[in-house]
Parts: C-alpha cells; structure tokens; sequence
C-alpha cells in the first residue's frame, strides 16, 4: 500500500490477449486451441460461448430489481466478452463441496469450477483437471497480469509435478487474512478507560465490558469479547487473541529451518487459554458461544451487546455497518480498530490464513475452451481495476448501498497491492485533484467526503471506517502498521496421506479441548495431554511428511 503510484500508473488499456477454441472436445488437457477474431477480454466477441460453471454461492445474496442469478451486470459483462454462462452446480459451503466431490467421483463436472483443495488435488489425480502450464502468460491481459504478477505462493500451490492446473484464490497482501482487534469506543470514553496498550489492560478491559454496564442501560446483557463456535476463520474469532501471545493456531510455520504446527506449541497456547479461561469465568465471553454461529455474532453486534472482536480488516462494512443503519442515533465512532497489544512487550505479528489459497478454480479437461478461466479473469480486472474506470462504473459492478454487485462475479482475485488509499491519501493531502481519481478510490472518496458531511449512508460508514487514512482507528490505518508484521500459513502444498485419514479427527479433538478449556470444564494444563495425543493420534507422521514436502520446495 506504501508505494504503489508510480507502479499502478504504468498500466494502460487492456490488450486482447486470448483466443477462442474448436468446437472439438479435446479428450486430454495438451495443446491450445485455434484463434479467430478475438475481443479485449480474450474471447471471440462475434459468437458467446456456452461455459457451465460451479460456484459456491450462498440463497441469500440480494440482486437488484428485475436482476438475477442468471441475468446480472457481471453475467452481461461476460457475454460482452464473448461467453455466456449457465450454472452446473450452485450451493454454498459444505453442501457446495460435497457437490463437486460427487460430481468428481461420476466424472460430471461443470467447464471451470470452484474446488476446496482436497477436491482440488483429487480432481488433479484422477485427471479430471486441464493442463494450464503456460496459458495464463498466453491469455491473461496485461492488467490481470500486472495486478497479480506479485503473487508467488497461490501460484506454487496449484502445481502439481511442474505443472500448473488451477487459478488459485488470490487475497491481497498477508494482512488481508489477518485478525484485527475492534474495540467499542463509547464503551470505553462510558467507563473513563484508554485504549488498552498491553494484554492486560485488555483483559481488564473485557471483563470491565461485561461488569460495569458500559451501555448505562442497568441490565447485565454486555459482554466483552465475541466469539463463535467455529472459533477460527473471518470474523470473531480467536487467531488475533492468540497472536498477543505469539501463538499460530492452525497454521504451520518455519521455526529453525523446518515447518511447526502451530496449535501444538504448548507454552504460547496454554498462556493465550489461560486468560480465555479467565475471562469466561469472569463473565466476559457469551456462554452461549458454543451454539453461535457467526451470523448470529454479527446479530449481537448490531444489538450493540458486544464490546470487541477480532475479525478480518473490512468488517467495519459488514456488521459493523449494519449496526451503525439500525442504529436510530447513528454514533459513527462506536467501533475503533486499534493495535493487537502483546502479552509481554515483545512486538506482535499477526498470522495469516491468506497467503496459501484455500479454494482453487479448476478447469476440466474435456472442456472445448480452457481459456474462457482467463477471460472470466480479464473481465474482472478490466471492470474493477482498470485505470480508466469512472465512479458509475464501479459503482455497477462492485459496490452499491442496497447490494453488492462484485459477489455475482465468478472468479474475483484481489490485487495483491491496492492503490486505492494511496489515491485517496494523496486527495487528502492535496497532491492529488479529486478529478483526478477513478473507479474503486472515486467512489471511496466520494462516499468519504459525503460521510463527512452528514450522510448516513452504509457506503459512507465503510469509506470512513474502513479507507480513510486520516483516522488513526480506521482498519486501513491500522493495517499498514502490519505489512510486514504478519506470518504466513506455509501449508500450500497437497495434503500428506496422514492428512487426509486423520487431520479432521486432530481438528475436532483440537477444538473439543480448547473449548473444554475455555468454559472450565478442563484445566489449561491438561493441554499437554492433548498435545501428547495430537502426536500419538497421527500428529507425528503429519509433521514428518510435511517436511518432507518442505523440503522439495527448497
């Protein structure tokens, strides 16, 4: 984010850069197809293509009126480029994964579609996945490469014996999978506190959140700190807790020039338990924690019954907003993002599930067109990211105050460097004109300054809290600060034999344990058992293989 100006204005208008194929199916994943007339994008523009596609995608997502699945401003833009899609497969987390492993295993699979890694590698094995070696550097437009040539890790990962088999999900820099800390502002300046500065100020904090009524209402319906019953991944969730300790839950790390696994490092663990287990017996975690799902954490949040969640850095536009548009008094400065303190002065990094992709987008092998995956990827950057992008256009294809029109894209892979706070930071500073602007950072900026001035909109709330680096609390400032504080997941490779038979078995067990200890029911020391058993019940020969991995990668 620091010094992306002089980089983002070498790009110029998207060239052609990809053809369309034969009509012949191919029986195997070799060779390219013959090129014709071509559009920007990649595809002949003259005659759409037919792709089927499996995505997973929740009922819920909200279209504007007279919009839908099958007809929507992203569903056009494709056809604009050449391709019309129909859906082979739509569902939405585990049910959408069972899908495509079923599909797997019958040999029907969709032309491109959205693969968890262990459907990824299964697909690759069984030869169900197309050969792409080569074809992004063929296809892709210069803007999708100059917006994702940084990536090295998501691009190891979908190679398999030298050869390249997916496009991976790109996340933006490592801070983009991190956990921040959100503080309640008014809960603070209501009970006359500071922003903490070490973990135990935060603790006292916390259970001060549950204790002393900061909502001034006389009931005893605050806590301090949301979590949920997954515990892990996105929002309120406990990696950025045990990070203040320099505990890595769930992700596997280099140590001494070898990979570790992070939920078995005891001492960290068990220090991060400990004040975990305090504040649930202090009354400041939810009992009801262990049925809550996320969604019905954020139905906390915006019941303003909770006073601080980690969560990932664009929060402040999801629940957080909607907490400030149900709020009838709309205090815009409740939630503040501020810096993870740690638990013992040493500087805190924050870890980071982003940078090793969990999802790929695959292409069948016996698909006619296996090049439509880098159109689909071409119209994305050219309609997102493109210099030349005016704030309507933006608007219609990423952000709108009713809708979000950038979650109707099939394949949406972030810039690994954003240089939208550059732009509106140089706006601010008056280096730059406001006209100057375009596409993602107008908007922004017009969504900020309007914010500013009075409106009550969710854009403005998500500008201000979440782009405007004149705050010191908004999560991009406090994001920068971590660039280069973060530890990435190294986990990027296929899963070891041990893995697969075991690892969901080490998984529940790991989280049976913490939450036992969390609510009492164990004592933190009995985390060396299960730290023993982690070991006895496969854990040893995981650490093995993946090293043994590790080192092929060297």
């Amino acid at each position: 984010m620091k010094k992306l100006l002089a980089m983002v204005l070498l790009v110029g208008l998207l060239c052609s850069t990809a053809a369309c194929g034969t009509n012949t199916a191919s029986d195997s994943s070799e060779g390219t197809s013959e090129s014709a007339v071509v559009s920007e994008t990649g595809t002949e523009s003259d005659e759409p293509i037919t792709i089927t596609i499996g995505i997973d995608r929740g009922a819920d997502i909200v279209y504007p009126e007279g919009d839908s699945q099958e007809n929507n401003a992203w569903t056009r833009a494709y056809e604009d480029a050449g391709i019309k899609i129909e859906y082979k497969m739509v569902a939405s987390g585990d049910q959408y994964n069972q899908k495509v492993a079923l599909g797997i295993a019958s040999r029907d699979l969709p032309d491109i579609w959205k693969s968890n890694k262990t459907n990824f590698y299964t697909a690759v094995e069984n030869g169900y996945a197309y050969d792409l070696t080569g074809m992004k550097e063929e296809y892709l437009s210069d803007l999708s490469k100059q917006y994702t040539e940084e990536y090295t890790i998501p691009f190891e990962a979908v190679m398999v014996d030298g050869k390249e088999y997916a496009w991976p999900e790109l996340n933006e820099d490592p801070t983009a999978g991190a956990s921040f800390l959100f503080l309640r502002h008014d809960w603070l300046e209501a009970l006359g506190r500071e922003v903490p500065t070490t973990q135990d100020e935060l603790i006292d904090t916390l259970i001060a959140f549950a204790k002393e009524d900061p909502d001034g209402n006389g009931k005893d319906d605050t806590y301090g700190l949301a979590v949920k019953k997954e515990l892990w991944e996105t929002n309120h969730v406990l990696e950025g807790f045990f990070n203040s300790y320099h505990a890595y839950p769930n992700i596997w790390y280099e140590q001494d020039g070898e990979l570790v696994y992070g939920t078995v490092q005891a001492e960290p663990m068990k220090a991060a338990l400990t004040d975990l287990q305090k504040l649930y017996e202090a009354g400041a975690i939810d009992p009801e924690f262990i049925v809550k799902d996320s969604t019905k954490v954020d139905e906390d949040i915006t019941a303003l019954k909770l006073g601080a969640t980690y969560s990932r850095w664009w929060i402040a536009g999801g629940s957080m907003a909607n907490s400030y548009i149900a709020d009838p008094e709309k205090v815009s400065g409740r939630w503040w993002c501020v810096e993870t303190p740690s638990a013992d002065g040493e500087p805190v990094k924050l870890q980071s599930s982003s940078s090793a992709p969990n999802n790929f987008f695959v292409v069948n092998a016996n698909t006619e067109h296996p090049e439509a995956i880098y159109t689909l990827i071409n119209v994305w950057f050219e309609n997102m990211f493109s210099p030349d992008l005016t704030e309507e256009q933006y608007r219609t294809y990423a952000v709108a105050e009713d809708h979000l029109p950038q979650g109707f894209a099939l394949i949406t892979p972030w810039p690994y460097i954003n240089p939208r706070l550059d732009y509106i930071q140089a706006v601010l500073d008056g280096t730059m004109e406001e006209g100057e602007l375009t596409g993602e950072s107008a908007a922004k900026y017009s969504d900020l300054q309007d914010f500013i001035n009075g409106s009550q909109t969710r854009d403005g709330y998500d500008a201000y809290w979440n782009y405007n680096l004149a705050d010191p609390h908004s999560s991009s400032s406090v994001r920068i600060k971590y660039e280069d504080s973060t530890i990435s997941n190294m986990a990027y490779g296929p899963s070891t034999d041990t893995m697969i038979d075991k690892m969901s078995t080490l998984e529940k067990l790991r989280d049976e344990t913490i939450v036992q200890i969390i609510t009492g029911q164990k004592s933190v020391d009995e985390f060396d058992a299960f730290v023993e058993d982690w070991y006895k019940l496969g854990g040893e020969d995981i650490v093995k293989e993946m090293n043994e991995w590790y080192q092929t990668t060297k």
